[in-house]
């Protein structure tokens, strides 16, 4: 598998949230990989996108397709810390719309991954 997503739309009594959940296989080709996910995002309406992308978003030339989408398209990357455990890189990335004001974000150790869990809390503004 290259890469796979889940959308899923979260409804309460007030508001209506839907969030594109990605992984990216990290020998699939970057430059599709955004292509394919600029037809995604220009064809619903995405609030989030939480994902395990693959690539180091704080030291890789290679995050270019995908930062330049998510900034075209004003999505911010909230994850600014490493989240892959043994090689310190942040493969993990969040992404949220301008709509969002991001109340608390950490970085959660768990034994069962090799990856740390990113801990979210958002308030619509």
């Amino acid at each position: 598998m290259q890469q796979s997503l889940q959308l899923l739309t979260i409804n309460t009594t007030l508001l209506s949230y839907t969030i594109l959940v990605l992984y990216r296989k990290n020998s699939s080709n970057i430059s599709q990989y955004a292509q394919d996910l600029r037809n995604i995002l220009n064809s619903h309406a995405i609030d989030m996108i939480p994902g395990d992308i693959n690539i180091n978003y704080l030291n890789d030339d290679t995050i270019q397709p995908v930062k330049s989408l998510m900034d075209s398209l004003e999505y911010s990357q909230i994850v600014q810390s490493p989240t892959f455990v043994s090689a310190g890189s942040t493969l993990d990335h969040v992404y949220v719309k301008p709509t969002f004001d991001i109340v608390q974000n950490s970085i959660v150790s768990v034994y069962y991954s090799d990856h740390d869990a990113v801990k979210i809390c958002i308030k619509h503004k």
